[in-house]
């Protein structure tokens, strides 16, 4: 009996793919075999993911937890989806994931920077994608409105249960004991 592929399956994006596209200096990513490309984030939302990156990786580093990292750098949940969180933290004992190039896995933590062009991904299709894998914790924040969802895995589903607004301050068991000032995440 012959193996038989479906036309849509075909014509869908794989990890092959997207390692042969062109070194060009763009952000791409696989969603479901769906090549999409990111335009170059503005400076709100570069000062943001650094005021973040920075508050995450000074506490992983002082309290032995894990690393942080930022994007660009690929993950690879499957043949299908390869992804670039803005921000993502492993944990020590999800080293396993990583290897010099890459991560092969699922991390403890993926973190988006909304944007007019990535909102829709980011709080739908990524969303799903993220929760089917077994992500245990997702963040999205709008740098714009600033505020920060923490989205949690609940049968499997990513579901928000909380929403920090900039005169805030954030926790999560992810990071215990930090306390985390919105309005540092927000300062210019």
């Amino acid at each position: 009996m012959l193996a038989t592929k479906s036309i849509s399956e075909d014509l869908k994006f794989t990890i092959e793919d997207y390692f042969a596209l062109p070194e060009d200096g763009k952000q791409y990513e696989i969603l479901d075999g769906e090549l999409r490309m990111s335009p170059s984030p503005n400076a709100k939302h570069q000062t943001v993911l650094l005021n973040l990156a920075t508050i995450l990786k000074q506490y992983a580093e002082q309290h032995g937890t894990g690393k942080i990292f930022v994007a660009p750098f690929d993950i690879i949940l499957s043949n299908y989806n390869v992804v670039q969180p803005d921000i993502l933290f492993i944990s020590k004992d999800n080293y396993a994931i990583l290897t010099s190039d890459n991560i092969q896995g699922v991390p403890d933590l993926m973190i988006e920077i909304l944007s007019p062009a990535s909102m829709n991904h980011d709080r739908n299709i990524k969303r799903k994608i993220y929760a089917r894998f077994g992500l245990p914790e997702y963040w999205l924040v709008h740098p714009e409105k600033k505020y920060l969802q923490i989205l949690r895995l609940q049968a499997g589903t990513l579901r928000q249960v909380a929403e920090f607004k900039a005169n805030e301050v954030l926790t999560s068991p992810v990071f215990p004991g930090l306390e985390i000032k919105m309005s540092d995440v927000f300062k210019e």
